[in-house]
């Protein structure tokens, strides 16, 4: 499936697989949006799966809104593909 990005004010849900060749597109598009003083929600509920570089980027997108002085809230780490990976490597 590929990736898709869908806004919904703030809230930004992703859907399909999240990987080292599409990641880039999704870090490219959350940085446009990521502001100081407003916070921004990335829904990764409906992911498929994620392998551990796109793990590394989300981490780095978080690390990027706190240098903004913005917030960037994570949701779906429930899923069950997505935890173990966030575990393994040691983002979670």
């Amino acid at each position: 499936m590929a990736l898709q990005i869908t806004q919904i004010r703030d809230m930004f849900v992703v859907m399909g697989e999240l990987n080292s060749t599409n990641i880039e597109i999704l870090n490219r598009h959350m940085k446009r949006h990521i502001r100081s003083g407003y916070p921004v929600t990335l829904n990764l509920e409906r992911i498929k799966g994620m392998d551990a570089i796109a793990t590394k980027v989300i981490q780095q997108m978080v690390e990027w809104a706190m240098y903004k002085n913005s917030r960037l809230s994570v949701q779906g780490l429930s899923t069950e593909q997505i935890m173990p990976m966030l575990n393994r490597v040691k983002t979670a």
